[in-house]
């Protein structure tokens, strides 16, 4: 009997197995009948930065019967701000739309698409439209569209899928890069390709269930006008706190007025300062400071540099600082005077495929220089050598930075010495500053014997350590130079020579006095143009006036001489330049060389079906 029982035992046992699989397998089979036929997005960038995202999302669900799709966006990366997403409809791809829901759980926003009573199979197209801000992030040299276009949240596998983003206008010296795979793989079964002001970018094999394409566009600075942008949002803080009670009752606080202090430090050094040290601010560009006597005053077209300033000073007196446009201008002047020689090598420069390498050759020795920042600049490049390349410069890290400091320190030191710099302005806010570095210590002092004799109210405590946090925001604001009255009308010219730089053919019938252009002059102001950020107007108004490239370029690329691609060539120059020498902390990861990865980035998520 017991035995009989038993035999009924194992058979049930292996008939009810049996049926789970073939449970299973009927689970599986409808599961993997699902499938992303195609998953296209088009995302425009505005010229404020704002993303306008458009997927179109071919979804089959095979012989399932849903009610139709769902699609999570997260509103925050882990290294980056939080963003602001607002769909603004959801179409069917024939000119009809889809009911959808929104609602929003964490930090993630989830956009529910299709009617509750209404059963959905087969094949079906949504286009799913939304605008997103805070999500072009700014680095040192470059503004970066770092998006994941697919997200690695979908369970299905996703086999077409394509990705564009498009720049108000077309832009010189764009860069990219592309990941596929699980979050955090750096492969790239990706391609892309630019036309016109479009990056387009497309996986070359069909993407598992878990598996995203992440995208990266880098743009040169001055195209885009970003707002500043908040960091993302933190939960809230308690509402009250104990009003005295020792060390242990105000724990929670120190801890809270800690992050907050840290982050008040993080932001003056890495944001309000633009990534300024000592001497060298290592922006590529920094945006131009006129005084409000000046806004005032219409513009007169200048057709020289006032008091024949060299490009480095111009690039310093616009903006009160020596930044990496500058110093790029200091090497493209020393080949103009014939010191040295730019070769476009096309290599891929070692670490960031996206930048080109260029070599430069040295043609006299320098010992004629007078200005100390193109002594210290030619040294640096030619010291016990003929010639270099931007990638062998790069193992020389800290000494560069060094050397580079220097370069801003020197040129400073010149301006102030040549009256354009107030001096005494100077003196008055290293006092100021000495000031509020002793009233904050004595601050901080007071609160650490407080808290150590275990008395005094939160109030007190909170307050206390705002003034300290705002007292070293003081101290540690970038200092900006006071213009003397020589500065200012200085100032005036280079701005009017500015204008003359970028005015177009039409313009100049406007303006008295204005020379023909000659092909001398397109070199001669050439290094002006790129501290002034008009380069690229500079280079459009001599097509078809210069006819080839200057002596002291070569490049076995150009068959025909153009000047905007010529122009462009050495914007590149400048933005390889840049990132050999870009040691400063960034306020987030960049998606090229070790920082990129698939699942990177805003953006992302995935979906399914419901």
């Amino acid at each position: 009997m017991f035995t009989r029982a038993k035999e009924h035992f194992w058979q049930l046992t292996v008939l009810a197995a049996f049926l789970v699989l073939i449970a299973g397998m009927g689970y599986t089979a409808r599961a993997s009948a699902e499938t992303i036929q195609s998953f296209n997005s088009q995302i425009t960038v505005a010229k404020n930065g704002t993303l306008s995202v458009a997927e179109t999302i071919i979804y089959d669900f095979g012989s399932d019967q849903k009610h139709g799709i769902f699609r999570d966006i997260p509103l925050s990366s882990p290294n980056g701000p939080g963003l602001q997403v607002m769909v603004t409809g959801v179409g069917n791809g024939a000119g009809g739309t889809y009911p959808y829901t929104t609602s929003v759980s964490g930090s993630t926003l989830e956009i529910k698409i299709g009617d509750p009573n209404v059963i959905v199979s087969g094949v079906k197209t949504y286009v799913v439209d939304y605008v997103v801000k805070n999500a072009v992030r700014e680095f040192s040299d470059h503004d970066e569209v770092y998006w994941n276009v697919t997200g690695n949240g979908w369970d299905v596998p996703l086999n077409n899928v394509a990705a564009s983003i498009v720049l108000p206008e077309n832009v010189a010296g764009l860069t990219a890069t592309c990941y596929t795979g699980q979050v955090g793989s750096t492969a790239k079964d990706c391609s892309y390709t630019e036309s016109g002001s479009a990056m387009t970018y497309s996986a070359t094999r069909p993407l598992n269930p878990g598996e995203g394409l992440s995208v990266v566009l880098g743009v040169p600075l001055g195209y885009l006008a970003l707002p500043a942008v908040a960091a993302a949002p933190t939960a809230a803080a308690p509402v009250g706190f104990p009003s005295s009670g020792g060390i242990a009752s105000v724990v929670p606080l120190m801890f809270i007025l800690f992050l907050i202090l840290a982050v008040t430090v993080f932001r003056i050094i890495v944001l309000r300062g633009r990534g300024s040290f000592s001497g060298i601010s290592l922006r590529t560009r920094s945006r131009p400071i006129i005084p409000r006597e000046l806004k005032k005053i219409p513009l007169v077209a200048e057709y020289d540099p006032p008091d024949g300033l060299l490009p480095i000073e111009v690039g310093t007196i616009v903006d009160r600082k020596v930044d990496m446009a500058d110093v790029s201008s200091v090497i493209m002047d020393l080949a103009i005077k014939g010191y040295l020689k730019i070769r476009y090598t096309v290599r891929q420069m070692k670490l960031w495929p996206d930048k080109k390498d260029f070599e430069l050759v040295k043609v006299k020795d320098g010992s004629d220089l007078r200005h100390p920042a193109y002594q210290i600049v030619f040294n640096m490049l030619f010291t016990a050598r003929e010639s270099v390349s931007l990638s062998d410069l790069q193992s020389s890290g800290a000494a560069l930075f060094e050397t580079l400091k220097s370069v801003g320190t020197k040129t400073d030191e010149n301006i102030y010495a040549e009256g354009y710099f107030d001096q005494a302005a100077r003196a008055k806010t290293k006092k100021e500053r000495i000031l509020f570095g002793l009233g904050a210590l004595g601050l901080l002092i007071l609160f650490v014997v407080g808290m150590v004799l275990g008395g005094g109210s939160a109030f007190v405590i909170i307050m206390v350590m705002f003034a300290v946090a705002l007292l070293i925001g003081e101290i540690g604001k970038p200092p900006i130079p006071k213009l003397t009255s020589k500065g200012m009308t200085a100032l005036q010219k280079i701005l009017g020579f500015r204008e003359f730089l970028r005015y177009t053919e039409t313009d100049r019938l406007k303006m008295m006095n204005a020379p023909s252009l000659k092909p001398e002059q397109f070199e001669e102001c050439l290094p002006y143009a790129m501290v002034l950020g008009v380069e690229k107007e500079w280079a459009k108004k001599f097509e078809g006036v210069m006819t080839a490239a200057p002596a002291w370029y070569e490049d076995p690329t150009m068959t025909a001489f153009n000047s905007s691609l010529f122009t462009a060539n050495l914007m590149l120059f400048s933005s390889s330049f840049n990132r050999t020498f870009n040691i400063a902390s960034q306020p987030a990861s960049s998606g090229f060389g070790a920082g990129g990865f698939s699942g990177g980035g805003f953006g992302g998520g995935g979906g399914g079906s419901w």
